[in-house]
């Protein structure tokens, strides 16, 4: 006998389903920050991430799916994680936003739970790196990002959710998929 009754389920996943299309989310896994948001500019579909073992030793890297599973894609290449943060911090620096406002929005927010003025300058610091782009984290990804497309020349484009622009970056790592 199951937990809960087939209707319950279908009406919980109906609900979930609405929130993702109300988010804008994409169906796909959200286990790194790029998940879903690197496209491939050939094919379209979405790049996935692999681990690999250079000269310089771990580091991931993100390939099309198709590329990946043999299919037909005319975008051989890989690109790693990091050049994919990097696009993204400078993006995210050059973006028109009140930072001084946003700034002492976060501060007065996290102020009101830490009392310590040591941690309170620590947490100074890192607000800052993050609003000149200094620094990312995964969750800042997700919500600002909307697709990286990965071109088979030597370019990306970032788009970024509600922005009319498209930023254009050179790949610096150029690395064929076989």
């Amino acid at each position: 006998e199951s937990i809960i009754n087939r209707e319950l389920w279908n009406n919980a996943q109906k609900l979930l389903e609405s929130r993702n299309r109300q988010r804008g989310n994409t169906p796909c896994s959200v286990r790194y920050a790029f998940s879903g948001r690197v496209k491939c500019g050939g094919c379209t579909k979405s790049f996935v991430s692999r681990n690999r073992t250079g000269k310089t030793g771990k580091y991931k890297t993100w390939v099309c799916s198709n590329t990946l599973n043999g299919e037909k894609c005319t975008v051989r290449v890989s690109v790693r994680d990091a050049e994919l943060h990097s696009m993204t911090r400078i993006v995210m620096s050059l973006i028109d936003i009140d930072r001084e406002k946003l700034e002492k929005t976060i501060l007065s927010a996290v102020f009101s739970l830490v009392k310590s003025e040591a941690q309170r300058a620590d947490i100074r610091k890192v607000v800052n790196q993050l609003l000149r782009g200094e620094i990312i984290s995964d969750s800042i990804i997700k919500q600002m990002v909307e697709a990286i497309f990965v071109y088979p020349d030597t370019h990306c484009e970032l788009k970024l959710r509600g922005k009319d622009n498209v930023w254009t970056f050179e790949r610096t790592n150029q690395q064929r998929t076989t």
